[in-house]
């Protein structure tokens, strides 16, 4: 029991730590996030990438940001709901262009990952129609292309292609995410992905 309590306590001071920021080689990941993926998911969070298929790149100069390389800010090209779990169903990959997942989700804890490829500057995240506060987005990722196979976060040497972009959606049974974001350069067009969680 006090184990239990220890990791809802903990829960409480992850979902409002700061988020990691893009450009990092490793994301922040705090002690209490990792109880909390053990509690949640049965393991540390590890999400399956083998679904990231690298797109078409068409080479472009790049700049160097510490240890990672940054191409220039390329405009959102895809976003999507690339995973959504729950201490009743732990991770779920839905189709691309899935409108429900297939799941029932719920619990004490959900989270769902949205892929973006990309460089987005305002993430703004939905749960039945309300906005989300800034803090539900708990953590980003950075992902690079390494090889061919998708790479999280982007190691050092290899340029950022896009971002992983966790929310937190605790609280809900069900009910209907969104996900929205505006490309940092031009055209400055917003893509946005949505789901049905069940």
């Amino acid at each position: 029991m006090k184990k239990i309590v220890s990791l809802l306590a903990s829960a409480c001071f992850i979902f409002g730590s700061s988020v990691a920021m893009a450009g990092q080689d490793e994301p922040v990941v705090y002690p209490e996030q990792q109880a909390l993926d053990d509690y949640v998911f049965g393991r540390p969070l590890q999400l399956d990438l083998s679904q990231i298929k690298q797109p078409e790149l068409v080479a472009k100069p790049s700049i160097r940001s510490g240890n990672t390389t940054l191409a220039p800010a390329a405009p959102l090209s895809q976003v999507r709901v690339f995973a959504v779990g729950s201490s009743n169903s732990s991770w779920e990959y839905p189709a691309v262009g899935a409108q429900s997942t297939a799941h029932d989700h719920g619990g004490a804890f959900m989270a769902v990952v949205v892929l973006e490829m990309g460089y987005g500057g305002n993430a703004i995240g939905r749960m039945n129609g309300g906005v989300l506060p800034a803090s539900a987005l708990y953590r980003r990722d950075t992902l690079c292309f390494v090889n061919g196979n998708a790479a999280v976060p982007c190691p050092a040497g290899n340029t950022v292609a896009g971002f992983l972009n966790y929310w937190n959606v605790s609280g809900n049974q069900n009910g209907f995410f969104q996900h929205s974001n505006t490309s940092l350069n031009s055209p400055w067009n917003t893509l946005s992905t949505q789901i049905n969680i069940q």
